[in-house]
């Protein structure tokens, strides 16, 4: 039965534990307060000749499905289960008014007649309080019963201190009205919630008894002072009342200020300090721009001035004085001083302001240089620039030039671009704070060469390949490599190409073809007594392999190439042995049978023709 009813209330232990704590959490009134409920720490129980003692009384702390006990005799009585140390914190000040004990408790064993027997509360650790012991029997499921309110203070009187001890708890008996039987009596937890009003006003902190605050206007001034603070023994925050209100309009002179301070239960407390408004402050001087400035040669310097305020003159004027600024002195520095007086005679602290004349910050842009090979290059001085400032100014300052010059990163003439640096560009009144090369270009030289149309008969030598040059080398440079044709020995045309003639990457060849033709080989007729029979001539043959294999014999028509007319044969002859084997004596196999053909025609004819 006792594990039944264990599992019974852990699965309800939830539900009952929401019903319990919802009243606990609400405040009572505007000048009320309640706490939640407290568990014990701690449990006990005694021994009383004739009377049962409860078992596990530890578990009596704790809403968790776990039971303290006690089996009690036919007509007979329990001894207390007293629970104590709940741990409240009740602020000082307080006045308690009412005490709630919430126990959770059934009954087991046949017939309901377990029921109170007392419920009181510990004080000071003694059981003093009056009983709140209902006539009630207890339930034989588990159920929570309330004994007091936020009312009922049992019977005696109490402070936060006797709450707050370690020694207030609650003490519990039962007793058993069966004739026949013994009962058993059951308990999940015993907690307790304290109802108490706050009677003590909060208390405002110290604050300055007077403040000074300078004169903005005839009027006086609107005065922010520091709100004083205060601190309550139940609110964490306490507003504090100020008249007149901070931020408001005070006039010159003294004026009282009065503080109130009131909790949440309507609990107040009073202060006050004094506000003192005057004009003994001196105006402010304060300087239009830095105080330390870079002025640059040749700029037209002209001063930002100073502005002077007061909290009650309107603004004043400022006297400028000290040096006159000169910016054609380069590394100077000027001194401008600045002062001013209210109408109180109070002085503004003297300012002064330094101004440096420092180089004037330009831009070198590198004109750019565009040269054909062989042209003349600038020297690094004759290479020219332009001079900016970065807030689109002139660059220079009337006749004014750099010193130095330019520098173009070149070694040799050959066609290419070299970047145009500062070199020694430099002047001690600028400073060039950036410079933006340049770019000197040399373009390749230009050539035209023309190639000379060529021909032969089918199977003669390719004749030499010739061109003329338009244009001019120079330094020195020559031509080299030759012209080419297609390979091919089949009557027809062919386009004559550059091939391998080149004069370098200094010069840009624009190259003319021509046409190199070969003729077709004449046709031999050989003639029969009876019919015109023709015999054809078979010429011998040149085969080529590749295109650069043609390549003949190259001439110049012009002597700007500066070298000789040049002859190089680059073709081998074909072995024309009727039984060469190789792949190209195949081709004379051919014509050795047509050869044999064409005889033995021939000679069938004639025997013929005798015959007849």
């Amino acid at each position: 039965m006792r594990l039944l009813a264990n599992f019974k209330k852990s699965v309800t232990a939830v539900a009952i534990l929401s019903l319990i704590l919802q009243p606990f959490v609400n405040v009572i009134s505007a000048s009320a307060a309640t706490t939640t409920a407290h568990f014990p720490s701690d449990a006990v129980t005694n021994t009383v000749a004739g009377r049962n003692s409860w078992t596990s009384p530890l578990k009596a702390r704790t809403d968790n499905g776990l039971f303290s006990y006690v089996d009690v005799d036919i007509s007979g009585e329990s001894t207390r289960l007293k629970t104590n140390d709940y741990g409240f914190n009740i602020p000082d000040g307080v006045t308690i008014d009412g005490i709630e004990v919430s126990i959770d408790r059934y009954a087991e064993g046949g017939l309901n007649t377990i029921e109170d027997r007392e419920v009181k509360i510990i004080k000071g650790g003694v059981v003093q309080s009056a009983n709140e012991a209902s006539t009630e029997r207890w339930p034989q499921e588990s159920e929570v019963k309330t004994y007091g309110d936020s009312l009922n203070k049992w019977g005696t009187t109490w402070t936060s201190s006797d709450i707050n001890s370690s020694d207030f708890g609650v003490a519990l008996s039962v007793l058993n009205n069966a004739t026949a039987n013994a009962r058993t009596a059951y308990v999940d937890y015993i907690s307790v919630t304290v109802y108490y009003t706050d009677i003590e006003a909060p208390t405002i902190a110290a604050h300055d008894n007077e403040t000074t605050f300078e004169a903005t206007s005839t009027e006086g001034a609107l005065v922010e002072y520091t709100m004083p603070t205060a601190t309550d023994n139940i609110d964490e925050a306490v507003e504090v009342v100020c008249d007149p209100a901070s931020g408001s309009q005070f006039p010159i002179g003294k004026t009282t200020v009065n503080c109130t301070a009131t909790d949440a239960a309507n609990n107040s407390s009073k202060s006050e300090f004094v506000v003192t408004v005057e004009d003994t402050t001196p105006p402010v001087l304060e300087l239009i721009g830095d105080a330390e400035i870079y002025v640059e040669y040749g700029a037209d310097y002209q001063d930002q001035g100073a502005t002077c305020t007061d909290y009650v003159d309107t603004p004043l004027e400022v006297t400028v004085g000290g040096d006159i600024v000169d910016t054609n002195n380069v590394g100077d520095s000027y001194e401008i001083v600045y002062t001013c007086t209210d109408s109180s005679n109070n002085s503004a602290d003297q300012l002064t302001r330094i101004v440096n004349i420092v180089p004037r910050k330009v831009t070198v842009t590198a004109d750019d240089v565009t040269k054909v090979y062989g042209e003349t290059i600038p020297s690094n001085s004759e290479l020219t620039y332009q001079v900016s400032h970065q807030d689109g100014l002139d660059g220079l300052i009337g006749d004014d030039t750099l010193s130095g010059e330019l520098d173009a990163e070149i070694s040799a003439p050959d066609a290419g671009t070299y970047d145009i640096l500062q070199g020694t560009l430099s002047d001690p009144k600028y400073e060039i704070v950036s410079f933006e090369k340049g770019f000197l270009t040399i373009t390749p030289a230009p050539l035209t060469i023309t190639a000379g149309a060529k021909s032969k008969t089918a199977g003669d030598k390719d004749p030499a390949l010739t061109y003329t040059v338009s244009g001019s080398l120079f330094y020195g440079d020559t031509l080299t490599g030759k012209l080419a044709r297609p390979a091919g020995e089949t009557a027809g045309t062919y386009l004559i190409n550059q091939g391998t003639l080149s004069a370098g990457s200094n010069y840009e060849i624009t190259f003319v073809g021509a046409i190199f033709t070969i003729n077709k080989a004449p046709v031999v007729a050989a003639a029969s007594t009876t019919t015109n029979n023709v015999i054809p001539f078979i010429p011998t043959t040149t085969e080529t392999d590749t295109e650069s294999d043609v390549l003949g014999t190259q001439t110049t028509d012009n002597d700007n190439t500066g070298s000789d007319s040049s002859t190089e044969t680059t073709k081998k002859p074909v072995d024309n042995n009727f039984f060469n084997w190789t792949l190209f004596g195949i081709y004379d196999w051919v014509w050795l049978i047509m050869l044999a053909a064409a005889g033995s025609w021939w000679f069938f004819a004639r025997r013929r023709d005798s015959e007849k």
